[in-house]
């Protein structure tokens, strides 16, 4: 699958628009339209923005990697029982869709942990 075709995948499978990608990579929308059509081909930070973006690593976008990799393969399994498999980015709300994209590019993900974490215990003893 072509570079241009594994972009395009990506977006549709997270439910963003070209215009969302676009204003999160802070380029106009036809720049970006131009990647999903070949016409030209994103710089390493834009391709490393769009790997955070669509929750994939790099070498899933780009396929450097000398092996066979699904891009948006399932979460493994696991025992703990509290634990929720995330819904699909696209059955989020338009807002959550803007919260996950901004966090997605964040690259102190700690700080915003840390502020999530206190905001959910503040609900909790409430």
């Amino acid at each position: 699958m072509a570079l241009k075709d594994r972009i395009r995948k990506c977006r549709i499978s997270n439910g963003f628009t070209q215009m969302q990608v676009a204003q999160a990579l802070d380029i106009e929308r036809t720049a970006y339209s131009s990647y999903e059509l070949g016409y030209a081909n994103p710089s390493i930070d834009n391709l490393c923005r769009m790997s955070r973006l669509f929750g994939v690593t790099l070498d899933e976008l780009t396929n450097t990697c000398s092996g066979n990799y699904e891009l948006n393969t399932p979460l493994p399994q696991t025992d703990e029982p509290d634990y929720t498999p995330p819904a699909q980015v696209g059955q989020l709300s338009k807002d959550e869709k803007r919260v996950l994209m901004l966090y997605r590019l964040c690259a102190d993900k700690e700080e915003i942990e840390a502020y999530l974490k206190t905001k959910a215990e503040t609900f909790d003893n409430h």
